[in-house]
């Protein structure tokens, strides 16, 4: 049975409040505009949950920033992320212009 802020995965409403600390690099609702961040929202729960315990077991560190934010949660914060994260819907935006592209 699903409850009605959440998913199998987790509760959309709490991870919602985790991901403010997620969104200066993968926006607000996950739909990262600057290159090279990985846009979160839509992505599917359980390949969002695997990729969280690698960022949380150290084996394969891509970001430290990553590594030193997903220290501090659980497999219940993780899985609230998860499901806030497939809960959103892609948006296509503007490519992201660097400096380097406007000299």
């Amino acid at each position: 049975v699903l409850a009605a802020t959440g998913s199998a995965a987790g509760d959309v409403a709490i991870g919602a409040k985790l991901a403010q600390y997620c969104a200066y690099c993968h926006g607000a609702d996950g739909n990262a505009v600057h290159a090279g961040t990985p846009r979160l929202a839509g992505q599917d729960a359980e390949a969002f949950i695997a990729k969280m315990k690698v960022y949380k077991s150290n084996k394969r560190l891509y970001h430290p920033g990553m590594g030193f934010l997903v220290l501090g949660l659980d497999e219940k914060g993780i899985r609230d992320l998860a499901a806030f994260y497939a809960s959103q819907p892609v948006k296509v935006s503007e490519p992201y212009v660097g400096p380097a592209a406007l000299k």
